[in-house]
């Protein structure tokens, strides 16, 4: 983990010197969107840190997420898009960024080249919605009601991910 983390310290630098591209929250933290395999599978990685402390705003904020998806890697894991889709969240820094026009949605249109919408009916939806709440249980928490409305949905990646992801794998 603390590989990961010197890697984001080390492109928060980098991205210093780019700030007239990128967007600030009001407390000056540079906000940029996921551009890589390896950026959703790091933040999906960090997203799992949240069962090993529950001080934590994405730990209060878990039965507000919506829009979840899946990674077959270390046995399957979940994440909501508004944990994913910004570079280098953790479960320490993960904070909603009022004041920016950032939110979950902006994110949604990059997650989805990777992650195409399940249909929320059938054997599919349904395995999935399953272990979900397993995971959320295990956290004491609950799965917001709105994963089985329009509104929300469960994510599963393109044979391209996938195929990254064996790649990656060998």
């Amino acid at each position: 983990m603390m590989r990961i983390n010197l890697f984001c310290q080390r492109k928060k630098m980098e991205n210093k010197e780019k700030t007239d591209t990128l967007l600030r929250s009001p407390a000056g933290d540079i906000i940029s969107p996921v551009e890589s395999f390896n950026d959703i599978i790091m933040n999906f990685r960090n997203f799992q840190e949240i069962s090993n402390g529950f001080n934590s705003l994405a730990y209060d904020r878990f039965s507000m997420f919506y829009h979840w998806y899946f990674l077959p890697i270390d046995g399957g894991i979940y994440a909501p898009s508004k944990f994913i889709g910004y570079k280098c969240t953790t479960v320490k820094n993960y904070k909603p960024h009022p004041g920016t026009g950032k939110h979950g949605g902006e994110t949604e249109d990059i997650l989805e080249r990777y992650f195409p919408i399940v249909i929320q009916s059938g054997e599919q939806f349904n395995y999935h919605y399953e272990q979900l709440e397993r995971f959320a249980r295990a956290l004491g928490k609950k799965i917001s009601k709105n994963v089985t409305s329009r509104r929300g949905a469960i994510h599963l990646p393109n044979e391209e991910f996938i195929a990254y992801i064996k790649m990656k794998q060998k």
